[in-house]
């Protein structure tokens, strides 16, 4: 039973979003920590795929992860 003190829940922070299906380029780029215009560019190059709801651009959850594990790079500390 939820509490009458509960606070709802704001799709604009990054912990947020994190329970979401899709969240918007904003909210992309506060997830990747980058500027909303590289997922932009991302999205128009056709390295990241958006949905389209309405007039918003929309970008699964899931597919962050897939992006993130297709441009993985290991990373040698020692150069």
């Amino acid at each position: 039973m939820p509490s009458d003190n509960a606070v709802p829940l704001q799709l604009s922070s990054p912990q947020a979003v994190t329970g979401a299906l899709a969240v918007n380029l904003q909210e992309a780029a506060e997830m990747l920590g980058v500027h909303v215009n590289t997922i932009r560019r991302e999205v128009n190059r056709g390295n990241l795929a958006a949905v389209r709801i309405g007039r918003v651009l929309r970008i699964r959850v899931a597919e962050l992860h897939a992006y993130l594990k297709r441009n993985e790079k290991r990373v040698n500390p020692m150069e």
